[in-house]
């Protein structure tokens, strides 16, 4: 039986994650932000394009900005 892993199909933990189970013989699926499949690490055997901006964009649009020192006017 071969083992199936689907996760994000980007960097850093999820590439280590989906080059460990190709090396192992399994089947890494990465599911990605957006349309751009090109985006994928080069360990993913299947990419699945979801449509939706990534997490950071979502973010963004649904959290207030939070004043930063610099925005803060300065004492004279």
């Amino acid at each position: 039986m071969q083992t199936l892993v689907i996760c994000a199909g980007r960097s850093g933990v999820v590439a280590a994650t989906c080059k460990g189970v190709l090396a192992a013989g399994g089947l890494p699926i990465g599911l990605l932000a957006g349309f751009d499949l090109a985006k994928a690490n080069p360990f993913v055997a299947i990419s699945l394009s979801t449509g939706f901006p990534g997490p950071h964009r979502w973010r963004a649009r649904t959290r207030p900005e939070a004043p930063t020192r610099r925005s803060r006017p300065r004492a004279p």
